[in-house]
């Protein structure tokens, strides 16, 4: 059984072999959008960070390439150490060229070359001139002439940098076209676009994100190049904000560079969860179990699993973090301890999402019923609540801290379920059966070993 999922594997010959999202029809319809075009266009993938986007494309990166796409695959995260965009953009053009056609191609090697000898001109040209506007002539100008002659010169020399680098800028367009055009044709005679995926755009420092945009559509916006960008567009537009103030309006100014959004569509409940069951091994640990009951915990934790990670609306990521944490902590318990899933379940998913509220209630600063209240706050929260599992949980909740005369205090409990006319009449009568099937079911006063199953769990780090 594994303390965490182990990176999903990318089949050259099936990349979406194993797709646990049923993306592959995203991909087909993606694939079928970007060819029905010549157009140079900027296509946003947009999710939230955890939701699958970098496999997705990297599935769809190999899907592409076997359809014979030209196609570069850029984690902006990862190179975001270099200080000019368009060097780093180059070096993955250059990489990726070679790679899809090798030496023997010519042509496309010539042009290669040429593309690469036009950008260097133009990093060149973008460079400021500081130094020489700050430099001896200016500083060693004695009169008001000698500065002024020294300004014109700056000047005519700033409008021949502009006026060469325009050119460049054309020259390299224009190469950069025959460049394409003949790695294509390489790869498949219908002349296929080479597609340019930038991923993790939203992650990088806010002035590499920006000026990765510029680049991608002033310098590389020829016929037959698609860009795709990953990124959460939200985080990607507080990128932005940073750097030009609160009150930009920000899509409009991503509007500029980008020509269309897609949001990668949601999973469907449950699934993702069943994946990460199946790939920790959480079958194999519940059916090695003698006591019928545990097979009935397994489906019960899938089950209640799905409904927790919708509640607290985790993403992928976060649903990996807390089955991660489950793991540990059935592994660290007792071969033939009893478990109880739906207490077990929620704690983790607790301590992943609402650490402070976790924490204040598992040393009683929190009582039970103010995290009975904190979760009906949930949106979907008293729904969740009015379910089977729900008044499982707060069962499990309300008895949580019970150690003497344990009797009376479930009456008393009962009591207060029974005249509290705040309470939905079928929860309340669906958390009284469980007090009232207590002895025989267990569960009470078992927070503390609980916490202490997933607090050594959590001490496992990747």
């Amino acid at each position: 059984m594994l303390l965490r999922t182990k990176p999903i594997v990318i089949s050259q010959e099936n990349p979406f072999a194993n797709d646990q999202l049923d993306l592959k029809d995203t991909a087909e319809a993606l694939k079928n959008f970007i060819s029905s075009s010549q157009d140079p266009l900027v296509i946003c993938i947009d999710a939230a960070w955890g939701q699958g986007k970098t496999t997705f494309l990297k599935m769809w990166k190999q899907l592409l390439r076997n359809d014979g796409f030209p196609v570069i695959y850029f984690n902006a995260w990862e190179n975001d150490f270099t200080t000019d965009a368009l060097v780093a953009l180059i070096g993955e053009l250059d990489a990726a060229i070679k790679e899809a056609v090798g030496k023997e191609h010519v042509i496309a090697n010539q042009h290669l070359e040429i593309t690469k000898k036009i950008g260097s001109q133009l990093f060149k040209s973008s460079l400021p001139l500081t130094a020489q506007m700050l430099g001896c002539d200016l500083l060693n100008a004695s009169s008001e002439q000698s500065i002024s002659s020294v300004s014109e010169s700056i000047a005519r020399e700033q409008i021949e940098k502009y006026e060469d680098a325009k050119k460049s800028l054309q020259n390299f367009r224009e190469n950069l076209k025959k460049l394409v055009s003949s790695v294509s044709t390489h790869l498949d005679p219908a002349e296929k676009p080479l597609i340019f995926i930038i991923d993790e755009l939203d992650r990088c420092r806010p002035n590499f994100a920006i000026e990765i945009l510029e680049k991608a559509k002033h310098i590389f916006n020829v016929e037959n190049i698609v860009f795709i960008l990953g990124a959460d567009k939200r985080q990607l537009g507080s990128s932005v904000k940073t750097i030009y103030g609160e009150d930009l309006d920000v899509d409009g100014y991503l509007k500029r560079f980008i020509d269309f959004n897609y949001m990668l569509p949601e999973p469907e409940k449950g699934l993702f969860v069943k994946f990460l069951f199946k790939k920790h091994g959480f079958d194999n640990f519940f059916n090695s179990k003698v006591n019928a009951n545990f097979q009935y915990e397994y489906n019960q934790s899938i089950a209640f699993f799905s409904a927790l990670f919708e509640l607290f609306k985790m993403t992928l990521h976060d649903q990996e973090q807390c089955c991660s944490i489950l793991s540990a902590a059935i592994r660290v318990a007792q071969s033939n301890d009893k478990i109880f899933p739906i207490y077990l379940c929620f704690l983790i998913a607790l301590k992943v999402m609402k650490n402070e509220v976790y924490t204040s209630f598992v040393k009683d600063g929190l009582s039970p019923d103010d995290l009975i209240n904190h979760v009906s706050k949930l949106t979907s929260g008293e729904d969740f609540l009015n379910t089977d599992f729900g008044a499982h949980l707060e069962f499990f909740i309300i008895t949580s801290f019970l150690k003497t005369d344990i009797k009376n205090e479930l009456k008393k409990i009962e009591g207060r379920y029974q005249n509290n006319p705040k309470i939905n009449k079928d929860r309340a009568s669906k958390v009284i059966e469980k007090l009232n099937h207590a002895w025989q079911d267990g569960g009470i006063g078992i927070l503390h070993d609980l916490v202490r199953k997933i607090e050594i769990a959590s001490r496992f780090g990747s």
